[in-house]
């Protein structure tokens, strides 16, 4: 009894020894479970994190990462392969040592070590799909880009280019103060200065005589006349004016008045008078020669033997650009034993007027660099607008003819909808970047392509899974 109760009791021990090894192999294969999964996670994180740093277009197909894809399947399987390895090696050194004690009566039951291999291979197979439909979620990225068509553009920058024109024309006439007037208040006054110069005789001591007398004209030599004109203005102003002075000879009947003769003499030939200014001046001397007007008319007369009228007019015009007016002017009679001077002046006191705006200031300046650069632009837009012209038949040709070779190369493939195409609200919609992509998911998922004409220059290719839908849009203005 002793004996067989000291045997009993070793064997005993050995059988809580062989179940604390089992207990621990359980827990190396959860630890190695884990490192899996946290290695295999960390692996696919960081070549996530590589592909996004590396993709310089927005829609990219990652088949090259295949191979990244292998080396974390071999990874995998190297866990796998250590787990079943370990795992053998344990379970056989636990057989050896239960089953070789001659008093066990009862084998150890390893379900459990069964249950964990099936968790652990149904673990890795999850995380190989995982793995797979993260690069198909990776593969196929959202796009957002805006599309236009032609149509919209076209009447885009028709548009743009009438607003500009509308600018540039605005920007021009106000360069130009075109339509800007201003109320100007003004002061107008001229005056004539003038004397007789006679001949030395003894009656007179002085050589010329003043004005306002009656004057012999035997005696008189040359008249010395000074018209002035002087304008006081309310406000400065850009004037661009041009005066002259005219003697007008004129011989007519004395009964009508009817004219016999009249010539014109420049005195003074045309002058300029420019300025901005708030007051106007204009200052000017002749002399003119009495005598020999006298003489002239005397000779008209002998020869016709008449008895007429003749004058001397001596005036003052002023060109204003809106026609030419008189200033000022001296009658002078000739063909007379004496004569007296008269004076026509021109008097104006507190008049207003609206005067065109031509002064230049920032603002011109302004509106001179915004013309220049609206005609810049506009010149743009429609060189823009020609291109865009010219290249729409061309990129309407290549739009069919690439979709003519898709619909025909993988008819087997596409399923052509009428109308169109709506999926559940509750899927996901992932838009891809080309055909070939939605041809990768289409065979990933087996599923076929639905084609949906959208317009004449836009079409749809669709491939629908129980939560998800691919999208690819192939559009006219895509084929630059």
């Amino acid at each position: 009894m002793n004996y067989n109760g000291f045997e009993d009791s070793d064997v005993a021990k050995d059988d809580l020894d062989s179940v604390s090894k089992i207990n621990d192999l359980d827990e190396d294969i959860e630890v190695l479970e884990e490192n899996n999964e946290s290695s295999l996670s960390k692996k696919l994180d960081e070549q996530a994190l590589e592909k996004n740093e590396n993709d310089d277009e927005r829609f990219l197909f990652i088949d090259d990462n295949n191979s990244e894809d292998n080396e974390t399947t071999n990874t995998v399987e190297d866990f796998d392969n250590l787990n079943t390895e370990e795992l053998t090696l344990d379970e056989s050194a636990n057989e050896d040592s239960i089953f070789e004690k001659p008093f066990f009566n009862e084998p150890i039951n390893t379900d459990n070590v069964s249950e964990e291999l099936f968790v652990n291979d149904a673990i890795n197979n999850t995380n190989k799909s995982d793995n797979k439909a993260v690069n198909i979620k990776k593969t196929f990225k959202t796009s957002n880009k805006p599309y236009y068509s032609f149509g919209v553009r076209v009447v885009v920058l028709i548009f743009c280019i009438l607003a500009l024109i509308g600018l540039t024309v605005g920007f021009s006439l106000r360069t130009i103060n075109y339509g800007r007037e201003k109320l100007v208040t003004y002061n107008e006054s001229s005056s004539i200065d003038y004397s007789v110069c006679i001949d030395k005789n003894e009656f007179y001591d002085t050589e010329c005589l003043e004005e306002n007398m009656q004057y012999i004209s035997q005696l008189v030599k040359t008249i010395p006349v000074n018209f002035k004109y002087q304008v006081g203005l309310s406000q400065e102003i850009n004037y661009d004016l041009k005066y002259r002075v005219v003697g007008e000879l004129r011989i007519s009947n004395k009964d009508s008045e009817n004219v016999l003769y009249s010539s014109d003499d420049v005195l003074v030939p045309l002058t300029s008078l420019k300025d901005n200014n708030n007051s106007i001046l204009i200052d000017t001397n002749l002399n003119i020669n009495f005598r020999e007007y006298s003489k002239y008319v005397a000779s008209y007369m002998n020869k016709y033997g008449l008895s007429s009228d003749a004058f001397l007019d001596v005036v003052l015009y002023l060109d204003e650009n809106t026609g030419e007016r008189k200033i000022a002017s001296l009658t002078i009679p000739l063909n007379v034993q004496t004569f007296g001077i008269n004076k026509d002046l021109t008097s104006v006191v507190n008049k207003t007027v609206e005067i065109k705006d031509e002064s230049w200031g920032l603002i011109n300046t302004i509106c001179a660099i915004a013309t220049v650069g609206c005609i810049i632009i506009l010149l743009i837009l429609i060189a823009r607008l020609i291109k865009l012209v010219l290249k729409s038949s061309l990129k309407k040709d290549r739009y069919q003819r690439n979709l003519a070779k898709i619909l025909k190369e993988y008819d087997r493939a596409i399923v052509i909808a009428k109308g169109k195409y709506e999926f559940g609200e509750h899927k996901k919609l992932i838009e891809v970047a080309s055909f070939i992509e939605l041809l990768d998911a289409r065979d990933t998922l087996e599923k076929p392509i639905i084609y949906v004409k959208v317009n004449s220059a836009k079409s749809a290719f669709y491939v629908e899974d129980s939560d998800r839908v691919f999208k690819y849009v192939m559009k006219e203005a895509d084929f630059e």
